[in-house]
């Protein structure tokens, strides 16, 4: 909520500023020249600003390296597993397996693709286990807060 007002605040006062310096500029309103140049600086700052915080938060040319929704629920499931069955333990893992034919197979799949891509889960030889990489355990400790949070889990069957 706050972004949003921080943000409406911020868009308001561009757009004020902006609609000043350009009626200044036409004469329509009566500017000193000193003044003048200060704000249409402002303006220049501004939108410099802006273009730097949308460039530094938009991930133009790797998508990839982010987490999707299903790569979330893929480590969740396997944290609260791995938690679960070795509590404590960073040597041990908890394996998953899921069924081709299950109605979570290709939401599993997304995640599986995305999470092994950003290394970290593990496929054992045999290729239909799944575990937490060295890297994926260490993620999910960092994010544990939101892992837990995570309202999906994946169908085990057993």
């Amino acid at each position: 909520m706050k972004r949003n007002i921080l943000f409406g605040v911020n868009v308001v006062l561009f757009i004020a500023t902006y609609a000043i310096v350009m009626l200044a500029a036409m004469k329509k309103i009566d500017f000193p020249d000193w003044l003048l140049r200060s704000a249409a600086g402002i303006v220049v700052i501004q939108q410099a600003s802006a273009m730097i915080a949308l460039f530094r938060s938009t991930n133009f040319f790797s998508p990839d390296s982010e987490m999707n929704s299903e790569s979330w629920d893929l480590l969740a499931t396997l944290w609260k597993f791995q938690n679960q069955c070795f509590p404590g333990d960073a040597k041990k893992r908890w394996l998953m397996a899921i069924s081709p034919l299950s109605s979570d197979f290709p939401d599993f799949a997304s995640g599986f693709a995305r999470a092994k891509k950003l290394g970290f889960i593990d496929i054992l030889p045999a290729g239909h286990l799944v575990q937490l990489s060295g890297s994926g355990y260490q993620f999910c400790q960092q994010n544990e807060k939101k892992l837990i949070k995570r309202k999906r889990l994946f169908f085990i069957e057993k």
